[in-house]
């Protein structure tokens, strides 16, 4: 119970059980023991373990290099020029990084708050904008609970500790998001080429990380500055390494361990659903895809997730007509409603490629004529169908495969009910 005490009174600030970190070389196993789990709330109910066991890992790894991007900052800005202030002639770096490592990795439980199942709650923008507010809450924890452990264990003033914190917290925010926006840029590029719209939750994301990116720009020059002519005096100018290497409560670590690997269960078969049936539908097997599909219950499914294709992704135009074509009277009904709203989700893309569209467009109008549940889909969105039906009619032309097509969509069209009105110079023509 001992080692309970130290972890929760360490996401507290507890003067105590920080020192009991710093001074105790073994507490670096628990740490790394507590990002790995930080790994499992994050992802259990997101991504299948066994399609890619790296996000067990991957957690580490980036906060490996979180920490690592601190701990430079932190020598750089602070303890280089105290120690040239006081002549003081410190530990090897190579000692000081591990103590360094096991200060950071300890404040690992505060992200187990995202865990909390909000998607099963929620629908996904609510979930979006929950999310979000969580993300601010756990970041600001962190920033915060990493001044008061570098204030106690270096002995600085917390104002000081803050400082620093915060300045390293906005490197790392600069890079994150400079990183990020450059390998979203080719993907905007090509989806805004092809008319795609976001996610509804996406946007709010994008939106909120606008927001996040400009703050950081603001508060970034700001803190550098007072960081730059801020006082590089008291406290101690580096990290002793810790002396005791004793840990007699590896049996304690066990049973969190144990309540998360329970938590999981359930989450992870429904992802496995998921990853199951995504390797079907884009590997080309669509009755075999449906086949699983038929065999589960809606329940089975992960509400965080949604089944392949991804309706706001490319891969949408490519896989959804062979999804569609096995739909028939006698599935589930969930899994035609599931799909009525991929089809609707169609309508609200502009794509601008008639090769993409049109065997997409097909494949709905096919499946309204068949689907008792789909009976009233092209009605609904009659308005949205008559410009997708003039673009197809005026760039139907081009190669055979494209040309089948857009005849075979046109033609569906007009059983519907649709007719174009093609104006020239000197005659007007109805297509019906």
């Amino acid at each position: 119970m001992q080692l309970f005490r130290v972890i929760f009174g360490y996401q507290f600030g507890k003067k105590e059980a920080i020192k009991s970190v710093a001074s105790n070389k073994a507490f670096l196993w628990c740490s790394i023991w507590l990002v790995l789990l930080s790994a499992v709330a994050r992802n259990y109910d997101q991504e299948w373990i066994l399609a890619d066991p790296f996000w067990l890992i991957g957690n580490l790894l980036f906060s490996w290099v979180s920490a690592s991007l601190f701990f430079i900052v932190i020598h750089l800005a602070e303890l280089r020029p105290r120690q040239k202030a006081t002549g003081d002639t410190p530990p090897k770096l190579r000692h000081q990084y591990p103590l360094f490592l096991t200060l950071f990795w300890m404040t690992a439980p505060s992200a187990w708050l995202y865990a909390i199942p909000i998607e099963r709650l929620s629908n996904p923008s609510v979930s979006a904008v929950f999310n979000a507010s969580l993300l601010i809450v756990v970041s600001i924890w962190r920033v915060c609970l990493m001044a008061r452990v570098i204030s106690v264990v270096l002995e600085w003033s917390y104002r000081n500790a803050l400082r620093i914190i915060l300045f390293c917290a906005l490197i790392e925010a600069g890079i994150i998001l400079g990183l990020g926006g450059v390998q979203n840029l080719g993907k905007a590029i090509a989806a805004g080429m092809m008319g795609m719209r976001n996610a509804p939750e996406e946007d709010l994301l994008i939106g909120f990380i606008n927001g996040v990116f400009l703050l950081t720009c603001i508060l970034f020059p700001v803190v550098g500055g007072c960081e730059w002519i801020a006082e590089k005096e008291g406290g101690k100018s580096a990290f002793k390494p810790a002396r005791r290497s004793s840990f007699n409560q590896l049996g304690w670590m066990l049973a969190p361990t144990a309540i998360w690997i329970a938590i999981a269960i359930a989450p992870q078969h429904e992802t496995k659903h998921h990853h199951n049936h995504r390797q079907l539908t884009l590997q080309g097997n669509y009755e075999e895809a449906m086949l699983y599909l038929e065999d589960l219950k809606l329940d089975d499914l992960s509400p965080s997730k949604r089944l392949a294709p991804e309706p706001y992704e490319m891969e949408l135009w490519d896989h959804l007509p062979g999804t569609l074509d096995q739909l028939s009277p006698t599935t589930p009904s969930w899994i035609q409603n599931y799909y009525r709203n991929y089809a609707e989700i169609v309508f609200e893309h502009r794509p601008y490629f008639i090769n993409k569209t049109a065997p997409t467009i097909a494949a709905i109008l096919r499946a309204s004529k068949r689907l008792p549940e789909w009976d009233t889909l092209i009605d609904e969105h009659r308005k949205t169908l008559e410009p997708i039906q003039k673009n197809l009619f005026a760039h139907g032309g081009g190669d055979p495969k494209k040309a089948k097509a857009v005849t075979e969509a046109l033609k569906l069209l007009a059983e519907q009910g649709f007719t174009y009105e093609e104006k020239t110079d000197s005659t007007e023509q109805t297509i019906e």
